[in-house]
């Protein structure tokens, strides 16, 4: 007997909830609950484990950062992607940085086809009926594969030289690293959850998107803070690239930007974050990494 992947869909539109449910179990993939909002649905969330939750945002009793917060602090679905579906993706992505919630988070803009929602959870869920074998890679080669990607990324989009890392070392969920602006994208796949954040001090940051955009700059600004967004875009899609041809799966997301004085860093002491320091001619930055490996659930298994 094929055993569904639960999902959780949370919108107080009950148009909304109806065709996406629809979508999800007429896949014969998925089976899908519905909760009308936020507060329900973190009721449930503390009842049933779900492989998916797919939320809005802006809703009545939670919104959708408070969600996935509560969500975050649960035994069951702690770990659990999460899909915020919004047409305020800015707001939502702005709320959810400043609660430091975006762990396995991915934003995606209404108007949205339920056909585009599912494959979405497919790329992050569904495994081929028959995968390739593949060799084992543990987080040391995956630290590996990103500190190569940031290593060539900057080279490449910054023209900065002499490029070296030291040491990485673990960092404490208080701890500050004298960071003023962060890309920070989440990192999905079957076999771990995550993120990446690429950090800079505004110093480093200004001389490194002078070169990217030809231009000078004295502060960080709006027009200029996306840069730190798309950097962190290519250096994921560089190891996602490498890892799907070796029949990986990692789900293509979406970066955000934190800024600000000292930007803080994601990371819990369930989930650590392991800073690589890195020196350049353009001065110093860093690349942090939170993963978390899956363990099978025997739940979800088929027998």
């Amino acid at each position: 007997m094929k055993v569904l992947k639960p999902v959780l869909i949370c919108d107080d539109e009950v148009h909304n909830r109806d065709l996406f449910s629809q979508a999800f179990e007429l896949t014969e993939e998925f089976s899908a609950s519905i909760a009308e909002d936020g507060a329900r649905a973190l009721t449930k969330a503390n009842k049933e484990k779900y492989d998916l939750i797919c939320t809005d945002f802006r809703m009545p009793k939670l919104n959708g950062a408070q969600l996935i917060t509560g969500i975050h602090k649960t035994e069951l679905n702690r770990i659990t992607p999460i899909i915020v579906i919004t047409g305020y993706i800015e707001e939502a992505k702005a709320e959810c940085t400043s609660a430091g919630v975006l762990q396995n988070v991915i934003f995606l803009a209404k108007p949205l086809s339920p056909g585009k929602l599912v494959h979405q959870a497919q790329s992050i869920l569904c495994a081929p009926v028959q995968r390739p074998a593949r060799p084992a890679t543990g987080l040391g080669e995956l630290i590996v594969a990103f500190v190569q990607s940031a290593t060539e990324t900057i080279t490449m989009m910054g023209q900065a030289n002499d490029i070296r890392h030291t040491n990485p070392f673990r960092v404490n969920p208080s701890q500050r690293l004298g960071v003023d602006i962060s890309g920070v994208i989440s990192i999905l796949s079957p076999e771990l959850s995550g993120t990446l954040s690429l950090c800079f001090p505004s110093g480093t940051f200004l001389k490194i998107v002078a070169k990217m955009l030809a231009e000078e700059f004295s502060e960080i600004t709006a027009d200029n803070a996306d840069a730190v967004a798309e950097l962190c875009n290519i250096i994921y899609g560089n190891v996602k690239k490498v890892l799907d041809e070796k029949g990986f799966e990692f789900a293509q997301t979406l970066p955000a930007v934190v800024r600000g004085e000292n930007a803080r860093l994601f990371g819990t002491g369930e989930v650590p974050a392991i800073a690589v320091p890195f020196e350049c001619d353009l001065g110093p930055f860093f690349v942090i990494l939170c993963l978390k490996p899956h363990l099978p659930s025997a739940k979800h298994q088929s027998p």
